[in-house]
């Protein structure tokens, strides 16, 4: 394929360069002109502070110093006091993330879960107040036949002796001597109360749970507590993680939006040159329609380059939770040097670290811990329960007193119950079977967890190599690519270079520009891809500063 063809096509597609990944599109702008060349603002810390381990090695080739930032590119990526920083896009974006608010949420939940779980082993206390009425009593004791109860006057065993008074006469007699004397069998009691008023207190303890049941089903819901915990730990972090590279590929949207300005000035003189050769006879019509040609496919991209980069603003204010989408200006030091990760190229090591510091591995540990200790919890069903129980009754009239009488007297009752019931043995066994199977899924998603963790560390870090290699080249052929695009305009303005020529080089120019600087923005999103992957990325806690 021709290089000037080539040409077309790359521009064509470079526009789309780090454009975020969403469903709807930001309105077409105009054609923005060229930013202008500014003087050096003043210059920030160079961040992001996770992603540097030291202040003296550093990783990529040097810099050279441009003072004057001569570089349209180096000019629009230079940091303005008071912008942006990748820290605090992360920041703004823990603050107000939905993400990590439903997670806190979640921790809540298990927290007001754990206090259920030990108010059921609190003794249960009930007290309750009662008026009844009733109805009226039919109290009968006549046997039908009537009848007499015999008595005697003093205690002791009966005699037969003379009836005193009566003395030819012998009669049974108590011990002094006192006949005994029959009187009619009648019953003189009062009718019961027809209103009925109880005050009455009751009280459980369970004790048997708490040797059973107590100490398990706290360490559960404390396991689960913590396991919530983990995971909005990890939700922080992954939001962290996904407002940084928002913020680089923002980044780049500017980096390719300049270029392509930049490349578009530059194809616009070259046509104007080409223009004025073949006033002057010395260009062909095929020369000057192929430049224009060039300039309106430029056009068309670099339009649609800044639409991209409208829609990259727009996305990084929605990560942020902003209410409004603002126009940011970059206040972080992109093109210094970063300096290099502790341990980056040993992969095992980094798969272990990331195993043994990820929180999504620790709240697995965590949620399968609770399953154990509900495990332990669910298996003091198979044995009977042994509760201890009381009561306090004050009453009127009081059951506990004969007769009945309509005054308020009071009564109390304890005592232990063992119990032990048979479809609740039942019951905890088909739980545990459930409890058992939950643990066995739980454990195969913790393995596939596992996997997935090693498979990020392995791409994290092939990805960093990638890009440090590519690093090591990529300045050299910048520099060679502008020094040719020189070259082929002051030929083409002699004569000594064609159309294509101008193409090529301009081909050459834009494409090595491009990949320096994405280059440099990869670096750091493979910085960040790896610590998070790693385990190494430290939370920024909602209104905590930025480090």
């Amino acid at each position: 394929m021709n290089r000037s063809c080539g040409l077309l096509i790359l521009l064509a597609s470079l526009a789309g360069v780090g454009a975020p990944s969403l469903a709807w599109a930001a309105p077409p702008l105009v054609l923005a002109a060229p930013p202008p060349k500014v003087d050096p603002p003043v210059t920030p810390p160079a961040g992001p502070p996770d992603t540097l381990d030291g202040p003296a090695a550093v990783e990529g080739p040097a810099e050279p110093e441009v003072a004057a930032f001569d570089d349209p590119i180096v000019a629009a990526l230079q940091p303005v006091a008071g912008g942006l920083t990748a820290d605090e896009v992360a920041k703004r974006s823990v603050e107000r993330s939905p993400g990590l608010a439903a997670k806190q949420a979640e921790v809540a939940a298990a927290e007001a879960r754990l206090d259920q779980t030990l108010y059921q082993f609190i003794p249960h206390v009930e007290a309750s107040a009662s008026y009844t009425r009733l109805s009226q009593a039919q109290l009968n004791f006549d046997t039908g036949g009537g009848g007499f109860i015999v008595g005697a006057q003093n205690e002791g065993l009966l005699t037969y002796g003379p009836c005193g008074d009566f003395a030819p006469l012998n009669c049974v007699v108590d011990q002094m001597g006192q006949p005994v004397g029959a009187v009619p069998l009648e019953f003189d009691l009062p009718m019961p109360p027809l209103n009925a008023f109880s005050l009455q207190a009751q009280i459980g303890v369970p004790i048997s749970d708490y040797i059973a049941r107590l100490p398990t089903a706290k360490k559960a819901g404390k396991a689960q507590i913590q396991a919530a915990e983990f995971a909005t730990t990890a939700e922080l972090l992954t939001t962290q993680k996904d407002a940084r590279l928002a913020y680089y590929d923002w980044v780049r949207t500017i980096a390719s939006t300049v270029a392509l300005q930049e490349s578009l000035l530059r194809t616009q003189a070259r046509l104007l040159d080409a223009e004025a050769g073949f006033e002057a006879g010395v260009a062909s019509k095929a020369d000057v329609m192929r430049l224009d040609a060039a300039v309106a496919t430029l056009t068309a991209a670099t339009i649609r380059a800044e639409n991209y980069r409208l829609l990259a603003e727009q996305a990084l204010a929605l990560q942020m939770g902003e209410s409004e989408f603002e126009r940011y200006e970059i206040g972080e030091q992109l093109l210094t040097p970063v300096s290099p990760l502790a341990d980056a190229d040993d992969l095992p090591r980094m798969i272990q670290e990331a195993e043994d510091q990820r929180y999504e591995m620790r709240a697995f540990e965590s949620s399968t811990e609770a399953l154990e200790y509900g495990i332990k919890t669910t298996r003091a069903g198979y044995y009977p329960r042994l509760d201890g129980f009381a009561e306090a009754t004050y009453a009127n009239p009081n059951q506990r007193f004969f007769p009945l009488e309509a005054v308020f007297k009071g009564s109390w009752s304890a005592g232990v119950a063992l119990t032990f019931v048979m479809n609740e043995a039942i019951n905890s066994k088909m739980k545990l079977k459930e409890l058992e199977a939950n643990k066995r899924g739980l454990d195969a998603q913790r393995e596939a967890l596992r996997r997935g963790l090693a498979l990020e560390v392995a791409a994290a870090h092939a990805e960093r190599i990638s890009v440090m290699a590519e690093l090591e080249y990529n300045e050299r052929a910048t520099e060679s690519a502008i020094e040719g695009y020189r070259v082929a305009v002051d030929l083409y303005q002699v004569g000594d270079a064609t159309t294509t020529d101008i193409l090529d080089a301009e081909y050459e120019r834009v494409d090595a520009t491009l990949r320096n600087i994405n280059a440099k923005i990869d670096l750091r999103r493979a910085n960040i891809k790896l610590m998070y992957a790693t385990g190494r990325l430290q939370p920024i806690e909602p209104g905590a500063d930025a480090r």
